[in-house]
């Protein structure tokens, strides 16, 4: 290896150098202004420089995020009561509003069977008369359509 291969790194162990992908690369090249250059088959490298610019950059960005962090932190904390409070209160809400929609279709079922089983009693008692009045009933030697059931016989009906 000649001296120039060795101050170059390749996008691959950029990245396992930094701990970062690709497109972090590209974020940090941005941020750094660093331009990638291509060999003589268009690979892409970095000088040891430039990748310890990246590494710098990488640093900085993320002691930014942690004092960004660690201000949001101490913010939150004396909120954190008051956020699990409102979640709290939610939940009961929706407890709630859930119990009350259930009772209502409950009710309502309620009602329909009520309905439905008076509806079935009407029907049965209406089919136990209809055959009294079959058993008991005189033919009047009219047509169907005039007579209908006929004249009820009582003594009939009583046996």
């Amino acid at each position: 290896m000649n001296v120039n291969q060795e101050k170059i790194l390749l996008p691959n162990d950029v990245r396992k150098l930094l701990n970062i992908d690709n497109k972090e690369i590209v974020e940090l090249c941005k941020k750094t202004s660093i331009n990638p250059k291509k060999d003589s088959k268009g690979q892409i490298y970095f000088s040891v420089d430039e990748v310890k610019r990246l590494k710098n950059a990488k640093s900085s960005i993320v002691s930014e995020m942690n004092e960004k962090k660690s201000a949001l932190s101490v913010v939150s904390k004396p909120n954190s009561q008051m956020v699990v409070n409102n979640l709290l209160d939610t939940l009961n809400k929706m407890e709630n509003n859930i119990t009350e929609s259930m009772t209502k279709i409950i009710d309502e079922k309620l009602v329909i069977t009520s309905n439905l089983l008076k509806t079935l009693s009407f029907i049965k008692d209406n089919y136990h008369f209809d055959m009294l009045k079959s058993i008991t009933a005189v033919d009047l030697k009219e047509p169907w359509n005039k007579q209908g059931w006929g004249m009820l016989n009582i003594s009939r009906a009583l046996e």
